[in-house]
């Protein structure tokens, strides 16, 4: 191995935005091992998978050359993949996939493994279920807003919108993001209580997104098992996706952030108890419970006026700058 560059972290607009003491102006981190053979992880900036996959190599203290992919530019990720998923990590000719399968490998590959096993933490897991549509309200007309290097372009965001509608029914999205009904399947891993849903949708929720759910999937453990509603597409009527009603969708959800920033404001203190210390989310330590937590709560640091309190924020400020992954400025 090679040692690669020293890096350096100045203050940044996050920490006053987050209320966390600034403790120098710079701070240096360990210089960073680039592997023998030369690695690309490709990514979107606002997906939480891609989020779980960059931690791991920060975490280690891994070089690693993130490409983030134009979010309309597709067809590239499914010339790599075989489909329109990410993350992907290339290592000269060949291909990982699945967030956690990265995370997996790349724990083990390089030295002792430094993350402890899940903990099957269904409170958590509870918590960010419940509060799934709220986040999205949220999040997804900042997404658009923010100048995301896989938004940069109009026809970029257009996509993004086309594809992830707020309303119950079924827009219909261009190939290759449709799934058949007879081909949804939930499963969950149990060492971290992820709900992977078999959609062609870059590892993300059902495209559809509906606050309407007919269906249940289950997961379970050796002592209990937990009920989370899916989607069932089964009768789903097709509607002629119209672009600018669903721009006009999301401006509306923007408009709405006074409401909706009470209700995840209150939410949040709910989750602040769950969370064991500001250096990890359970008590046995650094865990895959915070490869789920951390790229979880991150995409809420585009939200100007969120409140966190000082436990969840001095959390996210530490995983950030451990994880090498920068968290967003509130609009």
């Amino acid at each position: 191995m090679t040692i690669a560059r020293t890096s350096s972290l100045t203050s940044a607009p996050f920490w006053q935005f987050w209320r966390v003491p600034q403790q120098s102006a710079v701070m240096s981190f360990p210089v960073k091992i680039s592997p023998e053979k030369s690695h690309k992880l490709y990514v979107f900036d606002h997906c939480e998978y891609c989020t779980r996959a960059r931690m791991i190599y920060g975490l280690k203290n891994i070089a690693v050359d993130i490409v983030f992919v134009m979010y309309d530019k597709g067809q590239k990720l499914i010339d790599m993949a075989g489909k329109r998923i990410t993350p992907i990590l290339q290592i000269e000719s060949e291909i990982k996939l699945e967030s956690l399968d990265i995370v997996k490998w790349v724990d083990e590959e390089f030295g002792a493994p430094i993350l402890l096993p899940g903990s099957n933490r269904t409170d958590i897991a509870e918590w960010l279920h419940d509060t799934a549509m709220l986040r999205r309200k949220l999040t997804r007309p900042r997404f658009v807003r923010h100048p995301l290097p896989e938004f940069t372009q109009r026809s970029a965001r257009d996509e993004y919108i086309f594809t992830h509608p707020f309303t119950a029914g079924c827009a219909r999205p261009p190939t290759p993001y449709s799934a058949p009904a007879e081909n949804f399947n939930a499963s969950v891993d149990t060492n971290t209580s992820e709900v992977s849903q078999n959609l062609e949708d870059n590892n993300e929720s059902s495209p559809q997104d509906s606050e309407v759910t007919t269906a249940e999937a289950k997961f379970s453990n050796s002592t209990k098992t937990t009920t989370i509603p899916v989607f069932d597409m089964t009768n789903c009527v097709e509607i002629e996706p119209d672009l600018d009603d669903m721009k006009e969708e999301y401006e509306e959800k923007f408009r709405q952030t006074p409401q909706l920033l009470r209700k995840i404001n209150s939410k949040l203190k709910e989750l602040t108890k769950m969370v064991f210390s500001e250096n990890h989310a359970s008590g046995h330590g650094l865990s895959y419970d915070d490869i789920a937590l951390f790229p979880a709560l991150r995409p809420l640091s585009l939200i100007k006026g969120i409140s966190l309190g000082r436990k969840l924020s001095t959390y996210m400020y530490r995983m950030s700058l451990r994880s090498d992954v920068p968290l967003f400025h509130g609009i």
